[in-house]
């Protein structure tokens, strides 16, 4: 069977370290597979090395509008559609890499039929799922993405501090509110949230960043599983 033909393809580099290459600029060719698109990112991301990949499945979202024009409806898409890879890899959650569809428009006045750097790898979200429904494929969390809401005013050095042994990168997101947001505990979120909540002084509560959409033009999300 022939390999598929991307508009860019990687090379794996180094598997361990999660790194890989352009091969091609628009000519590439690539034979990885799901599973190594996974170990790769995951690595690279999440610092999981040699995750025990099972029941890989690919759903593609796509948001349509129905808009009224002279007494005739016209669907539109707005926004871009996306792809997703969902994979078991043996922790808590699920595992998913988000790849949106990006059609360009390089060019004034003349219509692009496409993605000219899909499937860009390097630039895949990474997110954190519970299960395999609907609802949670079109809102996934964004994986080891947590809000911490303190009880009281607390200073960015003091937050960090308390926050040190479960949370990196420790950043305020609205201060008037006492949000602070951090990453780890990555597809173990629900764990990492009681163990802050339990051991962590003066926490009103911990929550995951979730996927949010834009509803402006009242699009009709849809998934469909692919593969």
């Amino acid at each position: 069977m022939k390999a598929p033909i991307y508009d860019q393809g990687f090379e794996t580099i180094d598997s361990t370290a999660g790194q890989y290459r352009r091969v091609g600029m628009h000519t590439g060719r690539s034979t990885d597979r799901p599973d190594e698109i996974f170990s790769l990112v995951l690595a690279k991301k999440a610092g999981i090395q040699n995750p025990e990949l099972r029941n890989i499945q690919l759903y593609y979202l796509v948001g349509v509008s129905t808009l009224g024009i002279d007494d005739i409806e016209v669907k539109q898409i707005f926004y871009y559609p996306e792809f997703l890879y969902v994979a078991d890899i043996g922790l808590e959650r699920l595992a998913g890499l988000r790849i949106q569809y990006k059609v360009s428009h390089p060019v004034p006045d003349v219509p692009s039929l496409g993605d000219p750097d899909f499937p860009d790898f390097e630039n895949v979200d990474l997110v954190s799922l519970e299960n395999r429904d609907d609802t949670t494929i079109l809102y996934p969390d964004i994986a080891g993405s947590l809000l911490v809401t303190f009880k009281s005013h607390i200073e960015l050095d003091e937050a960090q501090e308390r926050l040190s042994n479960h949370l990196s990168d420790v950043r305020p997101l609205v201060p008037s509110l006492n949000i602070f947001h951090g990453y780890g505990g990555y597809f173990e979120e629900d764990v990492l949230k009681q163990e802050i909540e339990d051991s962590v002084a003066d926490i009103k509560g911990v929550q995951m960043d979730r996927v949010m959409r834009d509803r402006k033009w009242n699009p009709v999300w849809t998934v469909s599983r692919i593969l």
